[in-house]
């Protein structure tokens, strides 16, 4: 037999699950689901993108886009690409077209690793690139070696 006041307590907290339950129904009907659907828009080479093999993707601090591809390194502004390819006729172009890594450092450099092109650093007031390549003949650490604090 339960005694009075077990009772009053079993009916105490009986009640405060009722209550509990109201609460979490009431806060729920304001916590829905997203009611603004999301729409996604695919860009390609219809849109410039260089191709579709894509390697590697950054976002800069300056909010651009960066895309490696087997074709070039294209930045995106939001509207259109400009995309930088090697032309080994212009030693201040990107060292390689195909683009296997890209990295953002402390101060804002964009660093880019090529396959066959070395790594480049690209100076954005001119849009060209310094390039570095190893050289096995002098086992000289290069000047990317040191900014990049690869030791």
């Amino acid at each position: 037999m339960i005694k009075p006041a077990n009772l009053m307590r079993l009916e105490k907290l009986k009640g405060l699950g009722y209550f509990f339950a109201a609460l979490l129904t009431i806060i729920s009907s304001f916590a829905s689901a997203q009611n603004q659907q999301l729409h996604f828009t695919h860009i390609g080479t219809a849109n410039g993108l260089s191709d579709l093999d894509v390697n590697t993707i950054l976002q800069d601090k300056r909010g651009f886009i960066w895309v490696g591809t087997a074709d070039g390194l294209n930045r995106y502004d939001g509207y259109k690409f400009k995309t930088f390819r090697n032309d080994v006729k212009d030693t201040s172009s990107i060292g390689g077209s195909y683009i296997q890594d890209m990295a953002e450092d402390s101060d804002g450099n964009l660093w880019v690793a090529t396959i066959g092109g070395g790594l480049n650093k690209f100076d954005r007031k001119t849009n060209r690139f310094h390039r570095y390549r190893h050289d096995e003949k002098t086992a000289i650490l290069s000047p990317a070696t040191l900014s990049l604090g690869l030791l």
